[in-house]
């Protein structure tokens, strides 16, 4: 959100997946998320609300290296867009993330401190597309703690960039993001 002048940016009500974990540890992902956004950017100017409906698929694989773990994910993303509840649009998104998980504290009772360092790359085509086929650029470094094996917190500084319409020029913003992560085995 924007604090001043005070104004909602977006909303991300809950992301949901279901994930299965091959023998070799790949991680396969499929999943949905509604994420509702006030545009344009510009907080001077009146915002106008886009709903996006966005089922997602990804593959993820880490591998545990000395000093920390390293971790790359391949996310596809079909976003359907809806601006002030009129028409429709399809976008076709794909995510490249590469992190870096560094253990601060382990312990055997799963209770754990790792710093986080990322940077994920994403680009676009469809129908829905204005101009960009680039998206954005999000780097960022923080903490993961785990409460327990089903409960973790997460407290991320991340770096933004995203291209306008203008296609040289880009938002760049300074976000923190807190996560809180449930997970349910079965």
């Amino acid at each position: 959100m924007y604090i001043n002048p005070y104004r909602v940016h977006q909303r991300l009500l809950p992301w949901t997946a279901l994930s299965y974990t091959t023998k070799q540890k790949v991680i396969i992902n499929m999943g949905f998320t509604y994420f509702q956004q006030y545009l344009p950017h510009d907080e001077l100017q009146s915002p106008a609300l886009f709903n996006e409906f966005r089922p997602h698929q990804s593959i993820s694989v880490s591998n545990k290296l000395p000093f920390f773990t390293l971790k790359t994910r391949l996310q596809i993303e079909e976003r359907i867009i809806q601006e002030n509840n009129r028409a429709w649009s399809y976008i076709f998104r794909e995510r490249i993330l590469v992190q870096a998980d560094i253990p601060i504290v382990r312990n055997e009772s799963l209770n754990r401190l790792e710093a986080v360092v990322f940077n994920e790359i994403m680009i676009q085509q469809g129908d829905g597309l204005r101009y960009n086929f680039f998206d954005q650029n999000r780097m960022g470094a923080g903490l993961k703690g785990s409460i327990n094996q089903a409960f973790q917190i997460e407290a991320i500084f991340i770096k933004w960039y995203q291209q306008r319409a203008t296609l040289v020029d880009y938002f760049s913003r300074n976000i923190i993001r807190l996560s809180i992560f449930h997970t349910i085995e079965l």
